[in-house]
């Protein structure tokens, strides 16, 4: 999972004709040596840190962590440079944490899918139902890690969890309605 991750933002910085420090700089929240440290990979970036320089530069969340996937642009960029509406993402020179809607697209697919709290923390393995709840009331964002196993079991993007280029309606029109055979059957 996002190994790839430094090399990716290395290209894309150099490809804007960018150093880390006018990066850094146009960002306003990341530090020249942090930014060093992720290109490296000596440092793991925070879900807010992931998605601010996803958008920045132009791409898809989903090309920019997956390392199975090549860096590809947004379809509509001009979508996510917009003040949030309720529910999507607001983007002024930095983004912080409080600013990025990931609870209700997920709470939104799960009920979708008829998949309750309980089912889905168990899927993906987790200590709890109350972290689940959590993330949903919008208390926590989920790793990295998490963000991508999360889009995996639904069958979604990592972008529309976090609500940057399309919905999670959307997205799900598109998914398989098939389930893990513990939750259908």
């Amino acid at each position: 999972m996002a190994q790839r991750f430094g090399e990716k933002l290395t290209q894309l910085r150099q490809g804007k004709g960018l150093t880390q420090t006018e990066l850094a700089r146009q960002l306003g929240s990341l530090s020249r040596a942090h930014l060093a440290n992720l290109e490296k990979g000596r440092d793991v970036p925070s879900l807010s840190i992931a998605v601010q320089l996803a958008v920045h530069l132009g791409i898809t969340i989903d090309s920019l962590l997956r390392d199975d996937r090549e860096v590809e642009g947004r379809a509509n960029p001009s979508n996510v440079s917009a003040h949030a509406v309720e529910g999507q993402l607001s983007f002024g020179p930095q983004l912080v944490e409080g600013q990025l809607s990931f609870g209700p697209q997920l709470s939104e697919v799960r009920l979708q899918r008829n998949i309750t709290q309980w089912q889905l923390a168990q899927a993906l393995q987790l200590g709890s139902r109350a972290y689940l709840s959590d993330l949903e009331r919008g208390q926590r964002l989920p790793s990295i890690e998490l963000l991508i196993r999360i889009a995996d079991f639904f069958q979604v993007t990592a972008d529309s969890l976090v609500h940057i280029d399309q919905s999670a309606d959307t997205t799900a029109a598109h998914a398989s309605d098939e389930l893990p055979d513990f939750i259908s059957g």
